[in-house]
């Protein structure tokens, strides 16, 4: 199939499965009926829903994971002009596995250890649900074996000393060094977003003609978001000195760093609304209007813990609502894969959201409150 038929080819082909993601009100319905069945109906999965619920949330939340970067990789050829960046977007899962097995430490051979020695309660008690490997008590997803990837589950069966050395030959290893030194949780994180970032950067160059602009417009929005709500975190909850937070970010622009900086030496906030970007501001009232449960009851906020984790959702909202509307208003080429990726992985998470809402009870109204879209 030539590039021109290609492009419009895989936007249909993203677009049919997009219009089959579960609503809402199926949502509310699958916790009335306590089935998580509709819901991989909608998502054209085939797995057995019972399964999904007998088994731990963690390896329900590994499965579908794996279904959805697979998913993702079978509608992109490996030829593609798209598979550059659709492997560095992935790579987010290598990322994850990276830093949790450095925060493990010594404790994640024993882990692994136990969970063969001792499988959950709900396996042994239905024999239909065979054991997973019991590297997946220590791991996150696997990412497809395209491209150059470090960490999946047959890394974690290796000597740790061996991933160490493995590590310290990679692009990990400065910032392997700086967690080996102090330990810092916050230095970590930051130091894999940034190289996260800088992938996502390189791939995104080698998208061609006029769509590489608009993605990079859309990489920067999320970006802008993120950095946001990471420095109000180092300030308010982590109390990292304001001067010393512009550093642990990703800051690749100057309207990010101005924003960064006027966020910083902002005390209090008229609203936690005032606390974004100024962009998406207009986004995140009607996302509040909306969602009436994510307003902040301080009239003159300093951002506490509740606040900051309304804002987060908030800021998930206003993303989600821009990868649609982008999504539906580019009908070929690369722009709407890219808008895919984000919007697939927000499906399966909050699927998720309802696997544990079965799992715990929870009512219709709560559930709706927890819930992005």
């Amino acid at each position: 199939m030539s590039e021109s038929a290609l492009r419009p080819y895989l936007y249909a082909k993203a677009h049919a499965i997009y219009s089959r993601f579960i609503t809402v009100e199926q949502m509310q319905s699958c916790l009335t009926s306590k089935t998580l069945a509709p819901a991989l109906d909608a998502l054209a999965l085939e797995q057995n829903a019972a399964l999904y619920m007998a088994q731990q949330a963690s390896d329900t939340e590994f499965d579908l994971h794996e279904i959805y970067i697979s998913r993702l990789f079978k509608a992109i050829s490996p030829g593609n002009p798209f598979s550059p960046l659709l492997t560095a977007l992935c790579s987010e899962y290598e990322i994850r596995n990276v830093s949790l097995f450095l925060r493990q430490g010594d404790e994640a051979p024993r882990a692994a250890q136990s969970a063969q020695d001792k499988p959950p309660a709900s396996r042994a008690e239905s024999p239909s649900v065979a054991p997973h490997p019991a590297s997946r008590a220590v791991s996150y997803y696997v990412v497809p074996a395209r491209g150059k990837t470090l960490f999946s589950e047959e890394v974690f069966t290796l000597p740790r000393d061996k991933v160490m050395r493995i590590l310290g030959q990679s692009e990990y290893a400065p910032l392997v060094n700086r967690w080996n030194e102090a330990h810092n949780i916050v230095v970590l994180n930051a130091d894999l977003e940034k190289l996260y970032c800088r992938r996502i950067e390189r791939a995104i160059k080698t998208i061609p003609g006029q769509d590489r602009a608009v993605i990079r417009r859309l990489f920067e929005q999320r970006l802008s978001l993120r950095v946001t709500l990471e420095a109000l975190r180092m300030q308010r909850t982590f109390r990292i000195d304001k001067e010393s937070i512009p550093a642990l970010l990703y800051l690749p622009t100057a309207a990010i760093r101005h924003d960064v900086h006027n966020l910083l030496h902002t005390e209090h906030f008229g609203s936690i609304i005032d606390a974004l970007p100024r962009w998406a501001r207009v986004r995140a009232r009607d996302a509040e209007v909306k969602h009436p449960d994510l307003r902040s009851v301080n009239a003159d906020p300093e951002l506490n813990p509740s606040d900051l984790a309304h804002l987060e959702n908030i800021a998930a909202i206003v993303l989600l609502q821009i990868y649609r509307h982008t999504f539906h208003l580019y009908h070929h080429g690369y722009v709407p894969l890219y808008c895919y990726y984000h919007l697939l992985k927000r499906e399966i998470q909050n699927v998720m959201l309802l696997v544990n809402g079965i799992r715990f009870g929870v009512d219709a109204e709560t559930f709706k409150a927890e819930l992005v879209y």
